[in-house]
């Protein structure tokens, strides 16, 4: 109901000028702006370089590509949710460095930072699949709940499952797909991992399907099953390709707008 029905419904008069300074606010937001999420990628790490079969497997087998190693920040319904939440060793393990070719490397808090956001307020985590780099920096985030596919949970690392589960943070997904909240909704892919998630979000001008490592850049969206295509090819944004950050140029280095 806009201002000045209630007024005139449900109100005792209240005169002219009141009536003009109500009319002034313009009409009550719509459905459709309620259910649009802000999307940020973040870059906590960059690898140059690497055989291009480490994060594809049907990759050409003497192809090389750079990475971006991230995380991705929804901000909708006063909720602050992580898809995937990034690792420390990628910067504070050399072994890891060498192993990767890593070139630049912060932490999941410093990286957290880049959106003016602190792990206090991170609501939730959905967690694609348990591979290291995308489960590693769970301890940073203790008041999150946790969404994550059953057949996925049991092999994250047990010193990151057990507060989770001691707290009772965990919602568990069965099946092929779920809706974690208004217009945030998780998928199975069918590729990378047994029960891998892609997450889809609505946001203002249209929805997005964040893949993860079932596209890790753009060249294999093609490979992707329909139903995660759905969105359009342009609307699915790989897990791992430091081409997001030109085309969705964000506020700040190390950071991209997928939805504004």
């Amino acid at each position: 109901m806009s201002p000045i029905r209630w007024v005139l419904t449900e109100a005792a008069p209240i005169g002219w000028a009141t009536l003009a300074l109500l009319a002034s606010m313009g009409p009550a937001p719509t459905q459709a702006q309620d259910d649009g999420w802000r999307v940020h990628a973040v870059e906590y790490a960059r690898s140059e370089g690497l055989p291009a079969r480490r994060m594809d497997p049907e990759a050409a087998p003497d192809a090389r590509v750079d990475v971006s190693w991230v995380f991705f920040v929804a901000v909708g319904h006063e909720r602050v949710v992580l898809i995937d939440c990034g690792t420390d060793a990628l910067a504070s393990r050399e072994g890891f460095r060498r192993r990767w070719a890593v070139t630049r490397a912060v932490g999941v808090r410093e990286a957290l930072g880049r959106v003016d956001r602190i792990p206090a307020e991170v609501t939730d985590v959905v967690l694609t699949h348990h591979h290291w780099d995308h489960v590693g920096g769970l301890g940073h985030f203790p008041r999150a709940t946790v969404h994550v596919h059953r057949g996925t949970w049991a092999r994250v690392p047990a010193r990151l499952r057990r507060p989770v589960e001691r707290e009772d943070r965990l919602h568990l997904v069965d099946g092929s797909a779920a809706t974690l909240a208004p217009g945030l909704t998780v998928r199975r892919t069918g590729r990378h991992t047994a029960h891998h998630l892609a997450v889809r979000v609505a946001c203002p001008d249209g929805p997005v399907m964040l893949a993860g490592d079932a596209a890790s850049h753009r060249d294999s969206i093609d490979r992707l099953p329909a139903p995660i295509r759905a969105v359009g090819d342009d609307a699915v944004i790989p897990g791992h390709d430091p081409a997001i950050f030109t085309r969705h140029p964000g506020p700040t280095d190390g950071v991209a707008a997928i939805c504004r």
